[in-house]
């Protein structure tokens, strides 16, 4: 078992006040099974993108984690979700910014590329 714990900081996408630390876990079984972990909904978007570029026989995503202490980002819509509107990507004052989601599932990705010896 192969484990890297990574964070990324991002502000709200319309309060630039707030401030989301965001704690990810990318987890290798056996070069076999890749589980990603991160606090949020996510978009089913980026849960495909996941499953399509993790390049293992069973990829897994695990959101909508507590966040102890901390501000969790809710609802984490992908680009175009956000652009549109709709549930979970309306003008909220509680959304983490746009454009988080697909910078947090490229960490995820890098980080299993790391894992698996692929990137250096």
């Amino acid at each position: 078992m192969k484990i890297m714990a990574d964070s990324l900081k991002f502000t709200g996408r319309f309060n630039k006040k707030a401030v989301f630390n965001i704690h990810i876990t990318t987890i290798l079984l056996n070069g076999k099974i890749a589980i990603a972990a991160s606090p949020g909904e996510y978009f089913v978007k980026h849960q495909l993108f996941w499953k399509e570029n993790a390049e293992v026989p069973f990829p897994y995503f695990f959101g909508y984690m507590y966040n102890k202490g901390g501000r969790g980002p809710g609802y984490v819509a992908d680009i175009r979700s956000a652009a549109y509107g709709g549930y979970g990507a309306d003008a909220s004052e509680g959304l983490i910014e746009a454009g988080a989601g697909e910078t947090i599932m490229l960490r995820h990705l890098q980080n299993l590329y790391r894992l698996r010896g692929i990137m250096k």
